[in-house]
């Protein structure tokens, strides 16, 4: 449970401080949690040893809109 706070700064930090002009912190917050979330959800559900047709459709749906 600790790595969701460490992802979730790592990719603030990448975002915030990587890019060649200055980006609001307001802007990079939402964006860092939300890859944050997403990724810490992809390595548990890659470590449950699933494959991706075990999920509902009804999700993979949803993840194709947002992406």
């Amino acid at each position: 449970m600790a790595a969701i706070p460490i992802s979730i700064a790592m990719f603030f930090l990448i975002y915030w401080i990587l890019p060649n002009c200055e980006v609001p912190s307001a802007r990079v917050s939402p964006v860092s949690i939300v890859v944050g979330l997403t990724l810490e959800l992809h390595e548990i559900h890659a470590a449950s040893g699933k494959r991706l047709d075990d999920v509902p459709r009804q999700v993979v749906q949803r993840m194709r809109t947002v992406s």
